[in-house]
């Protein structure tokens, strides 16, 4: 059975040892649904369906030119806060020669257009989230995507491989987010609010600002922070999301 994603079929293959160490360790004879139950397989027509109506409302803002597409990569935790709602912000590093430009400019006008200078996109644009994957498929029974952020179990399989994120293909995606807002700003300039937006702690931690850091740290190195560099700050809302 081919796993259908959008407008595309993607031909089942099997996943290097995945499919036999399944079956090795697949004892009870409930099928396709055992093996949804216990490693948390998603139902292939369900997120099939739920991929399909989210694509097709961004095509829609495409085909009447109100929207670009645009690729970003996120960590599993990171995907989990997206879903969970938690997580309505990013910050990535602005490159050079940006970052130069930002060291010297005093022109209110520049930074008022600055916005329309970010890689990632502009207001109203689409970013469709790369993250850890795999593609399984079970000798007819049942084939799909599986995501690290959702589906760790996949993790306890024997000559089981994640694939990185940056090496997912745009059918695999199952997240679409619209930019709201885009700025730059220094990176410890981020107020308690946005370290919230960040995803980075839960609403009643009492110390939101260093459960950033410590993120920030963990993802970009320690010298990253006190360094402070111009970030792109990026708002988004999930398309499709509840």
């Amino acid at each position: 059975m081919a796993c259908v994603s959008g407008s595309r079929t993607v031909p089942p293959r099997s996943v290097g040892g995945a499919r036999k160490s399944f079956h090795a360790r697949s004892t009870i004879g409930a099928g396709r649904h055992y093996h949804q139950r216990r490693w948390g397989l998603k139902s292939l027509g369900n997120l099939t369906d739920k991929i399909t109506m989210e694509n097709e409302k961004v095509l829609e803002l495409i085909a009447e030119g109100q929207a670009k597409e645009h690729p970003i990569l996120f960590s599993a935790p990171m995907v989990r806060a997206i879903l969970d709602g938690a997580k309505t912000q990013t910050r990535r590093i602005v490159k050079q020669p940006f970052h130069g430009w930002m060291e010297t400019a005093s022109n209110p006008k520049w930074w008022q257009s600055i916005k329309t200078q970010c890689p990632y996109g502009q207001i109203g644009d689409i970013l469709w989230v790369r993250e850890t994957w795999q593609y399984v498929d079970f000798a007819g029974e049942d084939n799909g995507y599986v995501y690290r952020a959702t589906d760790p179990d996949w993790e306890t399989m024997e000559e089981w491989r994640w694939k990185p994120s940056i090496f997912m293909p745009k059918q695999a995606c199952r997240i679409k987010l619209r930019i709201e807002d885009v700025r730059a700003e220094r990176l410890q300039s981020i107020t308690i609010a946005d370290c919230y937006k960040e995803g980075a702690c839960s609403p009643t931690s009492s110390t939101p600002r260093l459960a950033w850091q410590m993120l920030w740290e963990k993802v970009n190195g320690q010298q990253s922070w006190n360094d402070n560099p111009f970030v792109w700050v990026i708002s988004f809302s999930r398309v499709g999301g509840n």
